[in-house]
């Protein structure tokens, strides 16, 4: 299928367009940035920019057989008049510019998946909610409430409408988790006022294989639930990420002080909602991760993603000179062919799609550019909210097996000395990747290393595994763990 995406760059957008690029389907990303966005999405996007005209937005959307609407800036934030505005157009006014662009055309597609939110209902307390529930009142609510008409418009001239209420998506690389993570491993997590508040959560390969699945069932219309079956208070959700680490959460966050921090957007993080998936569950669809500590677990798998001291390291001029005290070690396997595997690797403008988007990659060297031994590549990065230039040079490519080797000559380490790997072997293809290096400063260097640098390279790396397992592993049909459908609960 061909098929129309906005919100690409986002946390749920990012691996919704890499899921549907690895079942085949050709994507075009309307977004704000176009360069920003082919750093982010690699060579695999066509892009077409927000400030286009109408005539040429239409134009993309000719002979598109769907839609995906993400679009949408942070809203958990404080809102002032401009933010309100801001969040208000990115999503209402965009959505409306997109169903009048669709109406334009002679065929327009056949599906339309839009995104809405759980702030479409009030505070319930204890009381269950669903899709029937009228809304709630304030912003949020009048915000999601003008958004789903504004969607729904579309079926007026034979589109079929899907709205997605999405409830709070947890994933490793962005959401609600990406900030409050390194907290919660220190042992500074804390629950929200009094942590009764109920939060309806979606594991975000869940939430992305939800919109798959209204893009490809014809019988999913209307609003359904982007939420687990079985949501937590807000206190049993600190509890099981602080369990995650190892670690307790006794702290606590006052009412009074989230409203001062946010304003009338504490609403957002403090309002209890109890919505059950009911209408999801009618139509099929099983979830994958049924209970917080499922999902937390696997969020946090590292994939099996290694870091120990150096050893046997290649011969080379460069370690010669810099030395490596550590060795990063990263196996995979993923079906398809080494030389679709060996093609996706060897284009430097996929790097921003294998990198965190917390890290805020951006390529500087003009592409596209083929690969080949003494390629210099420059691009920048944000490690830990410090801005970073990074120049890596390939120092050697075999185009036949796939194999090549990068290295830092600029940038945060003192070394870094990457080897990369593949090997077909029935039907499917190994990716392994070692990685020599040593941080800069001697005994401080050391120190950071313990204190979060490998934590963050093992990240970085998980990230990666997933992104290509996505990217790969569906193509072929090959089965998918699902958890045993579960009672409805909470």
């Amino acid at each position: 299928m061909r098929m129309f995406m906005t919100g690409a760059t986002g946390f749920i957008g990012t691996a919704l367009f890499t899921h549907l690029r690895g079942e085949g389907h050709e994507i075009i990303a309307w977004v704000r940035d176009e360069r920003q966005a082919a750093a982010a999405l690699g060579r695999e996007a066509e892009l077409v920019s927000t400030r286009c005209s109408d005539e040429t937005l239409a134009q993309a959307l000719a002979g598109c057989d769907a839609v995906v609407n993400l679009a949408g800036s942070p809203a958990v934030r404080r809102w002032t008049k401009r933010r309100k505005t801001a969040i208000w157009s990115s999503r209402v006014d965009l959505t409306r510019r997109l169903v009048d662009a669709m109406q334009r055309l002679d065929r327009p597609p056949s599906v339309f998946v839009s995104t809405s939110a759980i702030g479409y209902y009030d505070d319930a307390g204890d009381t269950v909610v669903e899709v029937t529930t009228p809304p709630g009142r304030g912003f949020l609510a009048e915000l999601a409430v003008a958004w789903e008409r504004e969607a729904m418009k579309a079926e007026r001239f034979g589109v079929r409408v899907v709205c997605i209420r999405l409830g709070v998506v947890l994933g490793r690389s962005g959401g609600p988790l990406g900030p409050a993570t390194a907290w919660f491993r220190m042992g500074l997590g804390a629950q929200l006022s009094d942590g009764r508040a109920w939060m309806p959560w979606i594991h975000l390969d869940d939430a992305v294989r939800l919109y798959a699945h209204c893009l490809a069932h014809d019988e999913l219309h209307g609003v359904l639930e982007g939420a687990a079956p079985n949501p937590v208070r807000n206190a049993d959700f600190t509890a099981a990420l602080a369990r995650t680490f190892g670690r307790a959460a006794p702290w606590r966050l006052p009412l009074t002080a989230l409203r001062l921090a946010l304003g009338e957007a504490h609403l957002a993080v403090t309002a209890s909602i109890r919505l059950l998936p009911a209408r999801v569950l009618s139509f099929g669809f099983r979830f994958r991760f049924s209970t917080l500590e499922n999902a937390l677990a696997d969020i946090f798998d590292d994939r099996g993603v290694s870091i120990g001291v150096a050893r046997g390291a290649p011969e080379s001029q460069y370690l010669n000179d810099r030395g490596a005290s550590y060795m990063l070690s990263a196996e995979q396997s993923v079906p398809g062919s080494l030389a679709e595997v060996r093609s996706f690797f060897q284009h430097p403008e996929n790097l921003g799609l294998l990198t965190p988007p917390q890290l805020g990659f951006d390529i500087r060297t003009r592409l596209p550019t083929a690969m080949h031994a003494g390629l210099t590549i420059d691009y920048h990065v944000s490690m830990r909210g410090v801005p970073m230039r990074w120049r890596t040079q390939i120092a050697e490519f075999d185009p036949k097996t796939g194999r090549f080797v990068d290295l830092q000559l600029r940038g945060p380490y003192r070394s870094w000395y990457h080897v990369h790997e593949f090997e077909e072997a029935g039907g499917r293809t190994i990716i392994r990747d070692r990685v020599f290096y040593r941080p800069p400063f001697g005994w401080l260097g050391r120190l950071a290393h313990a204190l979060f640098i490998r934590r963050q390279l093992t990240d970085i790396f998980a990230h990666r595994a997933r992104v290509v397992d996505s990217r790969f592993s569906r193509r072929t049909g090959s089965p998918m763990r699902v958890e045993a459908p579960m009672e409805v609960g909470g």
